[in-house]
């Protein structure tokens, strides 16, 4: 395992569920993921990159029919 250091921001979706519930979905904008230490050999690692661009899914409707619960 590796501890990792996330940076971007939280956004919250508001919608209507097949019943008519209103819901919020919380998503998490990734900008930049840090490796801040691994255990790969005893030795500290470090590093980073970019995450690559994500679509946006704004305004899409969430179909959880496939959902198992």
């Amino acid at each position: 395992g590796a501890q990792i250091a996330v940076e971007g921001k939280m956004q919250s979706r508001k919608w209507q569920d097949k019943e008519g519930n209103n819901r919020t979905s919380w998503e998490v904008q990734v900008d930049n993921v840090q490796i801040v230490n691994s255990k790969r050999d005893g030795a500290s690692q470090s590093g980073s990159y970019q995450t690559p661009q994500i679509p946006n899914f704004e305004g899409v409707s969430p179909d959880d029919s496939d959902l198992p619960f």
